[in-house]
């Protein structure tokens, strides 16, 4: 298995944000936006897949991977800024945007954003239009591994977490980003040694986590918009297709039919019936299939 050299651009905020690309003349444009504890690697089987059909670019989010962070996140909205910055710098129109998890909220920020150059927007096991709400309800068999003091639901615990987990970062505990991986986002998906550790080894390069989660636990994307001053969900125009594993175990799939619910016609709920969080790997030739007959 190889792996995309990573190109780098300069934000006009000094950001330096690191991508990997796969381009073909004259074919439509996609680009992948990753989750938490993630980075364009992420997407690296899946752009092999479509290579040569479409131009693919995957980007490390601020923060995430190879990409700097000199200035600190609060929402997830600043996340959209900087990819809206990367799709005008490079130029990019009539793009499809495909967002896993918390990218699924980054990417519908930036529908919202630029509504004459998104196409449509693909959200694979996105999170809510609320985050997590609670984020320690949600995935109760990873919690070992983020708290192990076990203390309730509470600020005191959110605190723990976060404090757990970067503790973790600075030890560079590899034993320990594999479990957590496993345990909460590749539970289904048999992968290959070489990507595994190329995801652990990214997964660790993290430098913003603390300030993800909170952006995670209080993102609520209709007063996101409201604060970029648009007035509601009904800003993005574009068709959002929902793409949700049946056994997700970090995102419940309640959350995607909410998000059919918001958005009606526009809307097209797809369920992978064999798929957890990571439905790329979970049913990667069925993940890409799906791709190829809407894009």
């Amino acid at each position: 298995m190889f792996f995309y050299p990573y190109q780098y651009i300069t934000l006009e905020n000094d950001e330096n944000i690191a991508y990997i690309q796969d381009l073909s003349l004259d074919k439509p444009n996609l680009l992948f936006l990753h989750g938490n504890l993630s980075s364009a690697s992420n997407w690296t089987r899946t752009l092999q897949a479509l290579a040569g059909d479409y131009n693919l670019y995957a980007l490390d989010l601020r923060g995430f991977g190879q990409s700097s962070y000199h200035h600190k996140i609060s929402h997830l909205s600043d996340f959209a800024q900087d990819v809206k910055r990367f799709i005008q710098t490079m130029n990019l129109n009539d793009l499809t945007i495909i967002g896993w998890s918390a990218g699924g909220g980054v990417a519908l920020e930036v529908a919202a954003l630029l509504p004459d150059t998104i196409k449509q927007v693909i959200l694979v096991a996105s999170i809510g239009l609320r985050g997590f709400e609670d984020i320690i309800d949600v995935f109760p068999n990873v919690l070992p591994l983020f708290n192990p003091f076990g203390q309730a639901s509470s600020e005191f615990a959110h605190q723990s977490i976060v404090s757990h987990m970067e503790s973790n970062f600075r030890l560079r505990n590899r034993f320990f980003f594999q479990r957590l991986l496993h345990a909460g986002i590749f539970q289904r998906s048999h992968l290959d040694p070489t990507y595994e550790n190329r995801l652990t080894m990214d997964a660790m390069r993290q430098q913003n986590f603390g300030d993800f989660y909170y952006s995670l636990l209080y993102f609520n994307l209709e007063e996101e918009l409201q604060q970029m001053g648009y007035s509601s969900l009904s800003t993005i125009k574009c068709p959002v297709h929902i793409w949700h594993g049946v056994y997700d175990r970090v995102v419940e799939s309640k959350e995607a039919y909410a998000f059919k619910a918001a958005f009606g016609k526009q809307a097209h709920l797809k369920i992978f019936k064999q798929s957890g969080h990571a439905i790329m790997d979970d049913e990667f030739e069925l993940f890409i299939e799906s791709i190829r007959a809407i894009v």
